[in-house]
């Protein structure tokens, strides 16, 4: 085995370890039982490889359980000034604008975690600027059935100031990005009627705050509610579809990886570099490594290396509903693409037709038990919508760039590039209104579902491994 696979095998058992401690208390008599085994392992059956390699992943895995645990325990001990009311200077680090309130992260020196500020929606404060906050400091709540305290952990935030007095000090650089995204919502809202408005907005600015609570039922019914989310899952698709269409529109495959680098650094930049878009992106480029290399092997062991170098830095990620989809979002198009263009053959391949529709059945495919356990059940009908509907997101998104930038420069461009957004946007919405109509459309989760998605993804798994066996290295 050379060293590559053994650094594989490692960074695999980390990751394991992690979910392992993430998911079910581990005792310090088990870590030492791990311990001594691996030692045992590695220590005396070192000319062995498949047994030697089972003690690094035991050792591994061992960290991993550690990683977590040190995280964990950083999580729950004492926070300081819990309770207390703080007058402190603070720089923006994250925002987030909701439909009633905003969501501030901010760093202050005298904490080593985030503190969430809810704040009204005006005035607006950027990434980067300096405010002087007077609260009380509180820790997340926990309800019932879900923990908002692990939630908001997994994002380094271990304390909430409800309500705070602000005094805005300095302006960050991160208001000059906050100013274009303010110009072109503004472009959208004078061209674009609700609730195509309120869609393009999340597509492109990450704007979720003006989306209505019935659009974003009627998206979570038809299954289609990830093409507004700033998510991995939802870059990772868009990368891969947009280099298939670019190679399809007959580039070379280096120009059409450029251009998809610069979609995924614009669409960062149009979000606010927001944490969640920065993870986005990482999963959007692993899509495009694996895409160029053309083996899956590779693929999965840089999904592995990165998820894990994620989790080193911050094991509190596993529970971030976001990375959980994004990693299976890209697991599913690194393995399942060439099985998934096989069944597709009946797709013709112009404009990699093929290839695009691939990539979002295994994307979908692959993050359908956690949508499933999260949203309390799944769309019976998102492999229909999403057929109806992802192929077009591409062309939404150009189209939507331009008609955003343009309008903004002069109003008689916005007229001009209006139409062709329009319909396009009108056609996913008249999807989307039509199959959310349909009774028995989202399938609540059941016992019986649950025990149907374990045999189908029995049977995927079988049809993978018989797939890579025959046509592919092993990993």
């Amino acid at each position: 085995m050379s060293a590559a696979q053994v650094v594989f095998v490692a960074a695999l058992g980390f990751v394991a370890g992690v979910v392992l401690n993430a998911f079910i208390d581990m005792s310090q008599p088990v870590m030492l039982a791990l311990l001594i085994l691996g030692i045992f392992l590695v220590t005396l059956f070192w000319k062995k490889p498949k047994v030697f390699v089972a003690g690094i992943v035991l050792l591994s895995a061992l960290f991993g359980i550690w990683r977590y645990g040190i995280a964990d325990i950083s999580r729950n001990n004492d926070i300081p000034y819990l309770g207390e009311e703080i007058y402190w200077e603070v720089e923006v680090v994250d925002e987030d604008v909701g439909a009633e309130y905003t969501e501030l992260v901010v760093q202050a020196e005298k904490m080593n975690g985030r503190i969430l500020l809810r704040t009204p929606k005006y005035p607006e404060y950027y990434y980067k600027d300096v405010l002087l906050v007077r609260g009380v400091l509180e820790q997340p709540p926990v309800f019932d059935g879900f923990d908002y305290r692990a939630f908001l952990s997994a994002k380094d935030i271990y304390a909430i100031v409800f309500h705070p007095q602000i005094e805005l000090v300095e302006r960050g650089q991160g208001s000059f990005v906050s100013g274009i995204k303010g110009r072109l919502g503004e472009v959208i809202n004078k061209y674009l009627p609700p609730p195509h408005s309120e869609i393009l907005a999340a597509m492109i600015l990450g704007d979720k705050g003006r989306m209505s609570d019935s659009l974003k039922e009627k998206l979570n019914i038809t299954g289609v509610r990830h093409i507004t989310a700033v998510s991995g899952m939802h870059v990772a698709i868009l990368s891969g579809i947009v280099l298939s269409l670019l190679l399809g529109l007959g580039l070379w495959r280096a120009q059409a990886t450029v251009l998809s680098i610069i979609f995924i650094v614009l669409f960062v930049i149009l979000t606010g570099f927001q944490p969640s878009a920065i993870r986005a992106g990482l999963m959007g480029g692993l899509v495009l490594f694996s895409q160029n290399m053309g083996r899956t092997n590779v693929g999965v062991r840089m999904l592995v290396f990165v998820g894990g170098a994620m989790l080193l830095f911050n094991p509190l990620f596993i529970k971030d509903v976001g990375f959980q989809l994004s990693f299976l979002a890209v697991l599913g198009i690194t393995l399942f693409l060439p099985l998934a263009r096989e069944l597709l053959r009946f797709v013709p391949e112009a404009f990699q037709l093929r290839d695009v529709l691939g990539m979002t059945v295994t994307a979908q495919i692959f993050a359908l038990p956690l949508l499933t356990w999260y949203f309390g059940g799944f769309s019976v009908i998102s492999f229909i919508t999403n057929l109806l509907v992802v192929p077009l997101v591409p062309f939404i998104l150009g189209l939507g760039f331009l008609f955003m930038i343009m309008g903004a420069v002069w109003g008689g461009f916005g007229y001009l590039l209006f139409l062709p957004v329009f319909f396009l946007l009108d056609y996913v919405v008249r999807i989307i209104e039509f199959f959310s109509s349909i009774p028995g459309a989202f399938l609540s989760s059941s016992m019986f579902l649950w025990v149907v998605l374990i045999l189908v993804y029995i049977l995927l798994g079988y049809a993978i491994w018989r797939w890579h066996r025959k046509y592919a290295s092993p990993f």
